[in-house]
């Protein structure tokens, strides 16, 4: 069952879908016995406030209750608040300041590999963990750090974008975009980096929205998170950036 939007319920009962009809919002329902069942449909759907269209990716957030009201129906979790999985909680296990990261080697948008020691010769990196190329929030995000890439140069810090997307994706991106920093493929093992780095969401399958400032030696020396859906300010960083300068 389908309702517009791309939202697919899960029914208790599931319909018969011989000799359907499309109610308002796009659901179809047998028309000899199971309008009662989608009139309970549309009101839970009601209670939800569905952020997937609009949060990176399309799929990055869950539906979040607006009301405690909804009606006892099998959809999806509308029956209460979703599980809460080990792990997936924004910003629950990443890496602790003051901590050394661990190894990597990965492949950036045009096949090279880079290794964790490559990217910080420079005096340091910040490393920045996005959900999903091509993303709307995300590309905003990839936009503002290309915008301002003297605030990195100047405090002698190389920019690496991290995703779980192909090499090929990233290549794209970084051309449309006209990015001139590495963005790095997590993508196999799939997202192996981003979960040593305490950032892979493992219900949706790629990055939180993190970022670690490293020194020469890859040591953190600042982290942030950014919740879903919301992109990490401009500010974040030079906060960042300043407390580090300031010792």
């Amino acid at each position: 069952m389908e309702a517009n939007g791309g939202l697919f319920v899960s029914l208790t009962e599931p319909p018969v879908l011989e000799s359907s009809s499309i109610l308002e919002n796009g659901i179809r329902v047998n028309d000899q016995g199971h309008a009662a069942i989608a009139e309970r449909v549309l009101a839970a759907l009601t209670c939800w406030d569905t952020r997937a269209a609009t949060a990176c990716g399309g799929a990055e957030d869950y539906a979040a209750p607006l009301t405690t009201s909804c009606p006892p129906v099998g959809v999806g979790w509308a029956t209460g608040p979703r599980p809460t999985i080990e792990g997936d909680e924004e910003g629950a296990d990443v890496i602790p300041v003051g901590t050394p990261v661990p190894e990597f080697a990965l492949p950036d948008q045009y096949g090279r590999l880079r290794r964790l020691p490559d990217l910080v010769t420079s005096g340091g990196a910040v490393l920045v963990f996005l959900p999903l190329a091509f993303s709307r929030t995300c590309t905003a995000e990839l936009g503002e750090l290309r915008d301002n890439a003297e605030l990195f140069a100047g405090a002698g810090l190389q920019v690496v974008g991290i995703t779980v997307d192909s090499k090929h994706v990233l290549r794209a991106w970084a051309e449309e975009l006209a990015v001139g920093f590495p963005l790095l493929s997590d993508f196999w093992p799939h997202g192996e980096v981003t979960r040593a780095f305490g950032s892979f969401r493992e219900r949706l399958g790629y990055a939180s929205r993190a970022t670690f400032i490293l020194d020469a030696e890859g040591v953190v020396r600042s982290a942030f998170t950014s919740p879903p859906g919301l992109p990490r300010p401009l500010s974040a960083y030079q906060d960042a950036l300043a407390a580090l300068a300031a010792g």
